[in-house]
């Protein structure tokens, strides 16, 4: 101005400003897609302060919940959180707070506006510290309702499975008694039989069978009942001396009705080197052997069956074959 106040001349200083606002740029673009990401994404996005209230939270709270943005940015996260839920979210941001990160995500109930239900969210938060130095915790919320339904119908046939476990063991362990009744019937009076001085020799023998095979069903019905083996996929072995050949000789006689009625001979063939006694399971020996021979039978139209044991040496050890 000159000395009248009147403009003579206009001076300025140019300044390169390229840089800055090449880096506003940046900012702005990368914030952009930020915003892009959290405005779109599925989940609930969040920011919380050290005291409870939500700075920030994603457009997906709409569709999660029925909550505008502006209706719970600065309020307290708690208040949209079921009253029994509280405490273990409470714990798990003390945690984060105390330097120890939660082990899983958490899962609670919120409150959705429009149709008052509870639901469903896991929530996996996380404490950061902003430039500043201002700690704050961020938040991503994940609906789980559908997951939460598939657990809690497992859940059900669960309990329904067991249930029907518990009445087949009480089922059984009832029906236990009465079949050992007529067993124990069985096993008495054919060693009566047995001992009778006035029965002939063959009969004697047959007498003393059926005791053996009525043994070995009693046997076969307490495997039954054990559910505890049954469930852990095993069952229990004894381990005490036996005579292999009277073995052999009772397990082929019991089924020797069976050959003949087929009219197939059923014989046995035991080598000169297998010796007298073992040591082992009689019963489940027994068992098998019943089972591989009345098989046999079972498939052989005509000619005739036939048992053969022979020793397997290992060492000074000898097993059967």
């Amino acid at each position: 101005l000159d000395s009248a106040g009147k403009v003579v001349a206009i001076t300025g200083v140019f300044q390169d400003v390229t840089e800055y606002v090449r880096a506003r740029e940046v900012i702005a673009d990368s914030e952009a897609r930020y915003r892009m990401i959290a405005d779109n994404t599925t989940d609930v996005i969040g920011r919380i302060s050290i005291d409870g209230v939500i700075r920030y939270v994603s457009p997906a709270i709409k569709r999660l919940a029925g909550y505008a943005v502006e209706e719970v940015v600065g309020r307290k996260t708690f208040s949209l959180t079921h009253p029994e839920d509280v405490g273990a979210v409470v714990a798990a941001f003390r945690n984060l707070m105390a330097g120890r990160p939660n082990e899983k995500p958490i899962r609670y109930r919120i409150h959705h506006k429009e149709t008052g239900d509870w639901i469903w969210v896991e929530a996996n938060p996380r404490l950061v510290v902003s430039d500043a130095g201002e700690p704050e915790f961020i938040d991503v919320l994940r609906d789980i309702r559908g997951q939460m339904a598939i657990e809690q119908s497992m859940l059900r046939a669960k309990v329904e499975a067991e249930a029907g476990a518990r009445a087949k063991s009480d089922f059984l362990a009832n029906m236990s008694h009465e079949i050992r009744t007529p067993l124990n019937g069985i096993v008495g009076y054919a060693a009566l039989l047995a001992a009778s001085p006035d029965l002939p020799a063959k009969h004697r023998r047959h007498a003393g069978i059926i005791a053996e095979s009525s043994n070995g069903l009693i046997r076969l019905v307490d495997d039954v009942l054990d559910f505890s083996a049954l469930d852990a996929g095993e069952i229990g072995f004894e381990m005490r001396p036996f005579d292999i050949r009277a073995l052999l000789r009772t397990s082929t006689e019991v089924l020797q009705v069976q050959a003949a009625e087929k009219h197939l001979d059923l014989t046995t063939e035991v080598d000169g080197r297998v010796a007298n006694r073992f040591l082992g399971d009689d019963a489940r020996v027994r068992q098998a052997l019943i089972n591989l021979i009345g098989n046999a039978i079972k498939f052989t139209d005509t000619g005739r069956v036939e048992l053969r044991c022979e020793p397997v040496m290992d060492g000074s050890r000898q097993t059967l074959r």
